[in-house]
């Protein structure tokens, strides 16, 4: 209803994003920390309920981990969407 109105938020916007691509195209993936529980933010929201753990897989508190694992991804046909938490500690 709020985005019939215009009035969307900017979480909300990328939540919508990422599920239209995510239905849109099958290869495309997820990663990110504490992805069950909704993530920093929730974003992104309910992926891993909706698309399983293997495309939205819920990573261990290890960037460098899941970053090398997207860029493996990409570096095979998929399109890996990856999301950090926080940058600041």
């Amino acid at each position: 209803e709020k985005a019939n109105a215009g009035e969307i938020s900017v979480g909300d916007a990328i939540n919508l994003a990422i599920h239209e691509e995510m239905l849109r195209d099958p290869t495309t993936t997820i990663h990110a920390e504490d992805l069950q529980a909704g993530s920093s933010y929730d974003i992104p929201k309910l992926t891993q309920q909706t698309y399983g753990q293997i495309r939205a897989a819920d990573e261990i508190i290890d960037e460098g981990h899941f970053i090398g694992k997207a860029l493996g991804e990409g570096m095979n046909g998929y399109r890996p969407i990856v999301e950090l938490m926080n940058t600041n500690f």
